[in-house]
């Protein structure tokens, strides 16, 4: 009987002993909460903001692998020196075949579906504190290796590599025109571009005294200009109404990257995390990157980009002699020996020493107020 009276009382205490430990410690955050409201206040908001953070980086990673991938199988490619070597390929489907994405997934490239209108090849210096963009003028009349149209290595405008062959023969094409190994290929659709300048709220160029109408922009005045969508496209994209054709258009394709990235390094674009988040949606919308280019690639490319500005990158169009006509087409002729020199001078550091030397001989961009 004992025993049956005892083990109660002593069950009894023990929950006493437990409730009253777990008052005291529940007690403690909220006495704490009582006495420091304005410091427990913020410390709710820092956690309420790395919340919020960890969703966006989960959403803007997920925007990532929405990013299609295409192999570069390549041999015999030039050494793998200093810096980062990115090949921008612009194109356009005139024919309406289809999106990009659904092309790089066949198993065989479809020649002549799409069009390269715009090659840029970036150069970023070891310590991503500058860089160099050169366009190719896609008339250049160069050696095109080997494809499925030619037997052996035939000469034609560099625009017909990315047609005939895709992503990998315009690769290999440039590689052997340059001599420099390609780190990364990006291919993005030229109407992507519309989406990136509305997201951007426009970019910004001038519009000079002595073109009022330029390419066509006759409802656009002299001077500056925010340009969007529709207006931004044809602006890149004119060169019939230009005085040097192609090679205006070119500056203008450089002009309005450079505004683009003023734009997107502005505090108002990146203190904007809706803004920033539409605008990596715009790009991963309508890019393609070689199978290299992973998700962590990207990310750290992002992040070692993220202090170069318009004035830290400088702006140029490959070594040429002018425009001829051969076998009735118009070409651009350029001289692979002038290319490479150029290139080895951009490896070694050199560029700025090269550019003064050979002042006249390569064009650089002007500034913004002197571009057609």
């Amino acid at each position: 009987m004992k025993e049956a009276t005892y083990e109660p009382v002593l069950v009894r205490r023990r929950r006493r002993r437990q409730v009253s430990w777990l008052r005291r410690i529940t007690r403690r955050p909220r006495r704490f909460i009582r006495e420091h409201k304005a410091l427990s206040i913020l410390i709710a908001f820092a956690l309420l903001l790395l919340i919020l953070l960890l969703i966006w980086l989960w959403i803007l990673n997920n925007k990532l692998d929405n990013v299609p991938r295409f192999d570069l199988d390549l041999d015999n490619r030039p050494p793998d020196l200093s810096g980062t070597n990115i090949l921008l390929v612009g194109v356009d489907d005139d024919k309406g075949q289809g999106s990009l994405e659904e092309l790089l997934d066949r198993e065989e490239w479809s020649a002549g579906v799409f069009r390269s209108d715009a090659m840029l090849l970036v150069h970023i210096d070891t310590n991503f504190t500058s860089a160099q963009v050169f366009s190719i003028p896609r008339d250049s009349y160069v050696d095109i290796p080997e494809n499925e149209f030619c037997s052996s290595p035939c000469r034609s405008k560099i625009n017909a590599a990315f047609s005939w062959g895709g992503p990998e023969l315009m690769t290999e094409t440039v590689e052997d025109l340059t001599n420099m190994y390609l780190d990364h290929v990006v291919i993005a659709d030229f109407e992507g571009f519309k989406d990136i300048t509305e997201t951007l709220g426009g970019v910004l160029v001038y519009i000079p005294q002595e073109a009022a109408n330029p390419g066509g922009l006759d409802f656009l005045p002299a001077g500056w200009h925010k340009i969007q969508g529709e207006e931004a496209l044809f602006y890149v994209r004119s060169r019939y109404a230009l005085p040097r054709g192609d090679f205006d258009r070119v500056q203008r394709q450089q002009n309005v990257i450079r505004s683009i990235v003023d734009e997107a390094v502005s505090f108002g674009t990146l203190a904007n995390p809706i803004k920033l988040t539409q605008l990596v949606e715009d790009i991963t919308s309508n890019v393609a990157v070689d199978e290299n280019f992973t998700n962590g690639a990207l990310r750290s490319f992002a992040l070692d980009v993220r202090n170069l500005s318009s004035s830290t990158i400088s702006f140029a169009t490959i070594p040429h002699h002018g425009s001829a006509t051969i076998s009735g087409a118009s070409v651009v002729l350029v001289e692979p020996k002038e290319i490479r020199a150029l290139f080895r001078a951009v490896t070694n550091g050199d560029y700025a020493a090269y550019v003064e030397k050979h002042r006249g001989e390569i064009e650089t961009l002007p500034p913004a107020t002197e571009v057609d």
